[in-house]
């Protein structure tokens, strides 16, 4: 079958006929387990998908035997360099490669590892093109400030603007959050780049949405949305488009450290809750003896040595345990966590960073864009089995510094014995996360005597 598509804006895809646009539909399709029925990203209601996601339709309508006629729209084309230059900057070999993809390809996903200078990387891709008018969209208050502050540095003679945490400034290059970008009218830009691109929800893809002309679109992120999560992915790749380069950890060596993982072993015999919440939450993450295991192996690996050491969960309720156990054993924790007042977190940080604090205990603040290089231990005190969580967690202390060669990590192997059914869910957990640091070829040891 001949598959005519035509691209109508810098966002969306549309297929004109019914018949032809019924089998995008099932190229696009999968099973949504919240609504036990199969959903598919392309919207009937115009046929149309997400521009991004081109490639791989084309790609798989060409395996099912079909032929596609595609009828692109004309846009102007951004000049480029073929070397960019950053004032005090020199870039990594890696960096450089991830940026020659920008302009011949004017739009896709560029990964690095966590700490390899993806701030650097936005400004080599505005450098390059010249300059353009640009809006570039982060995460978090922590990021939208780091970048805002760099850009200034860098680009001396374009205004900058800033819209979140308060301000809506314009400017040639806007630095923006995206909570606050979707409150705000703004004109077209003939680049957008957007910050953790796996992070990419509905509000974030109708800002896209509405920039029409907005041709070249670029992505950067540590861990992108697998296609596993077919809704994800899509969501991610269809705003942005297909991931055209990926550094590896060898590559990035300069700029990240190896990574230890120090794996215990956390047996619970006789669970308490009913319920799979229950048994996560007051017989797994609240336990005292699982929090006394992460807490020696933190003063074994780490803390005797001299070295300090982020234990990173998910709740502030975790946290007040860890801490409680962690002073009955004699150490000095401080606890960063989103019911602190701003400046608190930022001096907590400081503290970790200037190793003036060996024990910090953080929820989800010191998360995605925190920026403490000199971590020498990381522990994973959740028990989730999220591939970018767990990436990201870690993350957190892969800044290579004077001194530091590897990360040192702490994680948990979590059996849950007991008749129900959901109780195999706890190790089938960790067994992914050490799959992860198999996959990646991460030094792995054994710390089952504590």
């Amino acid at each position: 079958m001949v598959i005519p598509i035509k691209q109508v804006t810098a966002h969306k895809c549309t297929v004109k006929s019914t018949t032809h646009a019924y089998e995008v539909w099932k190229v696009l399709s999968y099973w949504d387990q919240g609504a036990e029925k199969t959903k598919s990203i392309l919207d009937r209601r115009g046929n149309r998908f997400p521009a991004g996601l081109y490639p791989y339709v084309h790609k798989k309508l060409n395996e099912k035997g079909h032929f596609v006629i595609y009828n692109g729209i004309p846009y102007h084309k951004i000049d480029y360099k073929l070397v960019s230059k950053l004032p005090d900057i020199r870039f990594e070999p890696y960096q450089k490669k991830m940026i020659a993809n920008v302009g011949p390809r004017s739009r896709g996903i560029l990964v690095g590892p966590t700490g390899s200078g993806k701030t650097v990387v936005m400004g080599g891709i505005v450098d390059k093109l010249y300059v353009p008018k640009t809006i570039i969209i982060t995460p978090t208050k922590q990021i939208l400030n780091q970048t805002y502050n760099r850009f200034i540095e860098w680009f001396p003679n374009h205004k900058i603007g800033k819209v979140g945490d308060g301000i809506q400034e314009h400017g040639h290059i806007i630095i923006a959050l995206f909570q606050s970008l979707r409150k705000w009218k703004f004109n077209e830009c003939d680049l957008v780049i957007i910050d953790e691109c796996h992070r990419m929800n509905n509000s974030i893809d109708t800002i896209l949405t509405n920039l029409t002309n907005t041709h070249y679109r670029y992505g950067l992120t540590a861990t992108p949305q697998l296609k596993k999560d077919f809704a994800k992915w899509c969501l991610m790749t269809g705003a942005i488009g297909p991931i055209i380069h990926e550094t590896t950890d060898e590559q990035a060596i300069n700029r990240v450290t190896d990574v230890q993982i120090n794996l215990l072993r956390f047996i619970c015999n006789r669970p308490t809750g009913m319920a799979y919440q229950q048994v996560l939450r007051h017989d797994v993450l609240f336990s005292i003896t699982r929090c006394i295991k992460m807490l020696e192996a933190a003063k074994q690996i780490s803390l005797n040595d001299g070295g300090n050491c982020l234990i990173l969960l998910d709740e502030i309720e975790q946290g007040n345990v860890m801490v409680e156990v962690a002073q009955e054993m004699g150490l000095k924790p401080m606890f960063a966590h989103g019911k602190n007042k701003g400046e608190i977190n930022d001096r907590i940080k400081s503290k970790l960073n200037n190793r003036q604090v060996q024990l910090v205990i953080a929820t989800s603040v010191f998360g995605i864009g925190t920026d403490i290089p000199n971590i020498d231990c990381v522990g994973i005190a959740s028990a989730r089995k999220s591939y970018i969580d767990t990436i990201q967690k870690i993350g957190r202390g892969r800044r290579r510094v004077k001194g530091k060669n590897k990360l040192k990590v702490i994680d948990f192997i979590d059996n849950v014995r007991g008749k129900s059914r959901f109780h195999k869910h706890f190790y089938s957990h960790s067994i992914e996360r050490l799959n992860i640091y198999k996959e990646k070829g991460w030094e792995i040891k054994k710390l089952y005597a504590i």
